[in-house]
Parts: C-alpha cells; structure tokens; sequence
C-alpha cells in the first residue's frame, strides 16, 4: 500500500513489470491491471483488519511537480518530495530520506556556470554518513530552493565541492568550539563575502585605545570550526 502511494500515477506500468516478475502473471494489459486491482484491494483488506487500525499510520502522495533528475547511488534518478520525505522508490536501491533526521542541506558546485550542481544531506547523527545527490540539472536549482523554503530545513550554497567526514569528525570531536565559531555559518558564502569586506574596512579605520584593551576574542573567532576555514 505504502508503495502504491508514494509513486506517480505515470509509474504504474513499472510496478506491474515488478509485480509480474515476483509471480503476478497476466497474459494481457486489460488482466495485468485487474491482477494489480486484486492486489491492491487485499492490500487494503489486509490493512483494514482490527490490529492494524490503531498503528495511525500516514501515507503521503508524492509532490511530482517538485521533482528532479540526480544521482543518489550510482544511476541516475527521479527524486520527488512528499509533505515529509525525499523519496525515489522506482529504480533501486530505493531512496527513502525523512525530513526530520536532516540537520541541513548544501548545495554544492553552485555558481561556476555549470549545468549541473550536487546536493549534500547532513543528518542529524552526524555519524551518519553524508548523502550525497549528484549531477543535478542547475535549472532545477531554484525550484529546490523554494521546496526546502516550504520546510523547516536550512540549507546554504557553495562554490565547493566539500569533503564532509573530516568535517563532521571535527565537529564530533569538539561540539561546542564549532558552536562558538558559529556553526554552520562557514557555509554562508554571502556572509563570508561581505564579512571579509567590513573586517577589511574596520581594520584601517579603528585603532584601539590606550585605555580600551584589545579583546581576546577576536583571535579565537578569527578561525575556523573547521581548522581552517575562515568565517565571514
């Protein structure tokens, strides 16, 4: 039930093939649609039975307007939205990603003038390996942004194409240096642009005073959660 529900209605003859290959047969279109109806409604009986009636369980129709062509594995692939996941469930290994367990979104590659840019999911767990969607067309870019606009998810751009495990490994290693140093504001390429600017300004028109001490802090914030990697 749960796969009927999360694929497209154009998708349909793909399940069928599916269900043919795993022993539903039919000798023609008109009886492979009524086998698929029969499953379908003793999928539904199935559910309907008392001890599954109090599992309050969601099914969520995928948004297929929103979706885009990228690389998730190793082919490429149909990726849709639903109101709570990231979801391709036609070409395996299936794609299933909620919303919840993502921390933020960077998309990477994004401003060179290439066709093409990548998509990082950092989880919650940040033992949890990156996801990385590659190779996605850059005239998906602005609908991608205003799907994650319709979320409660950050997420930020970048020229780059990032390692992540040193990167989240640093931040494992001293979670509360990397909240000091700003957090995820190292990805900010606006902010880092303009706050190179205005530290730029302030440094030839301020002079401390003798009575005003110089503050420790400057040189703390001055470098990167990330060993490096200077913050704007």
């Amino acid at each position: 039930m749960l796969f009927k529900l999360l694929v497209a209605e154009g998708d349909q003859p793909l399940i069928l093939m599916r269900l043919k290959k795993s022993g539903v047969r039919g000798t023609g279109r008109t009886e492979s649609t009524m086998e698929f109806q029969n499953y379908i409604n003793k999928v539904n009986d199935h559910w309907s039975q008392p001890q599954f009636k109090g599992l309050d369980l969601e099914f969520h129709i995928p948004l297929r307007e929103l979706g885009f062509h990228g690389v998730p594995y190793k082919a490429s692939a149909f990726i849709i939205p639903t109101s709570t996941c990231l979801v391709e469930l036609i070409e395996t290994p299936f794609l299933v990603v909620t919303l919840g367990e993502i921390e933020i979104v960077n998309l990477e590659r994004v401003g060179f003038g290439t066709k093409k840019f990548d998509m990082a999911i950092v989880f919650n767990d940040f033992k949890k390996d990156v996801l990385r969607i590659d190779s996605i067309q850059s005239t998906s870019l602005d609908a991608i942004k205003e799907w994650i606009d319709t979320t409660d998810l950050k997420y930020y751009e970048s020229r780059l194409y990032l390692n992540w495990r040193p990167i989240l490994k640093t931040i494992i290693d001293d979670p509360q240096k990397f909240v000091d140093d700003g957090g995820w504001e190292f990805l900010n390429m606006e902010a880092s642009d303009s706050g190179a600017e205005e530290t730029k300004e302030s440094d030839q028109g301020y002079e401390p005073s003798a009575a005003e001490p110089e503050s420790e802090s400057e040189d703390e914030d001055s470098n990167s959660v990330l060993g490096g990697i200077r913050r704007g």
